[in-house]
């Protein structure tokens, strides 16, 4: 019993250690607890391991080896546990540890690695699923460098003379397959790199069909208003109020009056108080040119961490008059707006060097997404073209 205490004891001032010293980058002390932990059955200590990784380590042969090896062992052992971990570390961090599983210094195989990761992708989050995509194409795919698959037809290399056009456009040009489990899709409608457009994600093959996956945010719209007119007004009458009635009198409102584009006059800024019951009021008198308004933008702090911003106009654009700015105007903020997370996949099959997409599906939010659909072409030929 005395011996337990005294090794326990002993494991506690090994970490201390590593506590003071303020680094733990390279320190083949690190690799000895995780040994012992693996050897003994013991839970490995999967921040402190991740933690003595570091650019720097290259030139240490002895860290470089064994911490390689530790990788493929821990990974293999307790998959779930090892991948829950990672996803807690910053991108930096993961490149090193994905940077490993690419180089193994030993010929070690791992015949049932491959079904462990497949096993818990289903029930772990989006980021682990993105790594254990990243490591089954690091570890299997056997690819080694970067494919391009292209089809220009609606690039701008297609056409002539075309400088600007459809911002939005979001025709699929270019599909880079990366070896590390990655990818770029590119959209380059017009010359101008401004309209360019770039998705990227992780991918997964079996066989001749690849699957490429890809998340984005939908964010709850923070800020709205509402409009109507009261003929014998001669001010315009902001209301500022939000979902948790909270009092923004005494606030700083910068306000900004824009024009009419083709009349050539510059936006005015000004700086506004609200009043009582959340009230901010303008005078006529106190807007210049009013007749060429075109909207008004406001912005404004609902508390020190937290800024709103709104353009009030009833037309899409803000800088083209249609009709006078109407007078009374009630702005509604969400001080907590919500976030909901897209899921996107799409999937193709590689045949005589040619891709092409069969279907894509994505995930309904629970949140107006307003975000339009990737458009892809027939096919894609296989380029030499290589983006390093």
């Amino acid at each position: 019993m005395t011996k337990k205490l005294l090794l326990c004891f002993i494991v506690l001032i090994s970490f201390a250690s590593f506590a003071q010293s303020g680094s733990v980058n390279c320190d083949i002390e690190v690799l000895k607890k995780i040994q012992s932990d693996l050897d003994s059955n013991h839970n490995p200590d999967f921040k402190l391991f991740f933690l003595a990784f570091s650019k720097n380590c290259s030139n240490n042969v002895e860290f470089k080896e064994w911490s390689n090896t530790l990788v493929f062992e821990l990974l293999d052992k307790d998959t779930k546990s090892f991948l829950e971990a990672l996803s807690q570390e910053n991108e930096e961090t993961i490149k090193l540890i994905l940077k490993e599983l690419k180089n193994p210094v030993t010929d070690k195989e791992y015949p049932e690695l491959k079904e462990k990761l497949l096993s818990i992708e289903p029930e772990v989050s989006v980021k682990e699923k993105d790594n254990i995509r990243k490591i089954i194409a690091i570890i299997y795919s056997q690819q080694e460098k970067n494919l391009s698959y292209i089809n220009e037809a609606s690039s701008y290399s297609s056409r002539k003379n075309e400088w600007f056009g459809n911002f939005n456009n979001n025709i699929i040009s270019e599909v880079i397959i990366r070896p590390e489990g990655t990818y770029d899709f590119w959209s380059r409608p017009y010359l101008s790199c401004f309209t360019w457009h770039e998705y990227n994600g992780t991918w997964s093959k079996i066989n001749d069909t690849i699957t490429f996956f890809t998340t984005y945010e939908v964010d709850e719209v923070d800020i709205s208003a509402t409009y109507s007119n009261e003929k014998s007004n001669d001010f315009y009458m902001l209301t500022f109020n939000t979902d948790k009635h909270s009092n923004l009198q005494n606030s700083s409102v910068s306000v900004s009056f824009i024009y009419n584009f083709d009349d050539n006059i510059k936006t005015v800024e000004k700086l506004y108080i609200i009043g009582e019951s959340n009230n901010l009021k303008i005078s006529y008198k106190d807007v210049p040119k009013r007749k060429k308004l075109a909207s008004i933008e406001v912005e404004f702090f609902i508390n020190e961490n937290s800024k709103r911003r709104l353009y009030l106009t009833e037309h899409n654009t803000v800088n083209v008059k249609v009709n006078d700015v109407p007078n009374i105007i009630n702005i509604k903020v969400l001080e907590n707006p919500r976030k909901d997370t897209v899921q996107c996949e799409y999937e193709a099959i590689i045949r005589n060097d040619k891709l092409y997409f069969i279907s894509s599906h994505r995930t309904i939010s629970y949140l107006p997404d307003y975000t339009t659909n990737l458009i892809f072409e027939n096919e894609y030929k296989l380029s030499d073209r290589n983006w390093d």
